[in-house]
């Protein structure tokens, strides 16, 4: 069996888990941390999620999935298949994206964001490289925006 091949970061954020929870599940800030790529959903239990994004000027909706958990101030879960690598849209190309929120008080929360499994890939070390460095630089976006007045 293959070792499984998740990214995986976590961030302490000076703001309470509603204020985290409002810029990880609201249109606008999504985009912001999702590097531009807009989210089009109802942010319901069970619906699908597609992503559309820009490329050379051009709109493009090739990433999709489905809101997997809600846990309000808790857990936002989705599927996640990027039809850029060109892979076959079957179950096992879709990765999991968890995004996790611990709060210690009213002023303090953990964020931790994870997304996997690229070991069904090939080439799934390439994909875990840019995951890493991806959530690396959402996690710190997603902080920043959660500590803005």
């Amino acid at each position: 069996m293959k070792k499984q091949l998740i990214a995986k970061k976590s961030i302490d954020i000076s703001a309470p888990a509603s204020k985290v929870w409002n810029v990880i599940t609201t249109d606008e800030t999504v985009s912001v941390f999702m590097l531009g790529m807009k989210p089009l959903t109802d942010w319901k239990e069970g619906s699908p999620i597609n992503w559309v994004g820009r490329h050379e000027g051009e709109e493009h909706n090739i990433a999709k999935g489905s809101i997997q958990e809600l846990s309000l101030n808790k857990k936002l879960q989705y599927s996640f298949f990027y039809g850029g690598y060109g892979h076959a849209d079957i179950p096992e190309h879709y990765q999991t994206v968890v995004l996790e929120l611990e709060s210690f008080n009213d002023r303090q929360t953990r964020l931790t964001a994870q997304q996997g499994d690229y070991s069904v890939f090939e080439d799934g070390e390439t994909y875990i490289k840019h995951a890493d460095s991806f959530w690396s630089q959402a996690v710190l976006k997603i902080k920043e925006l959660s500590e803005a007045k």
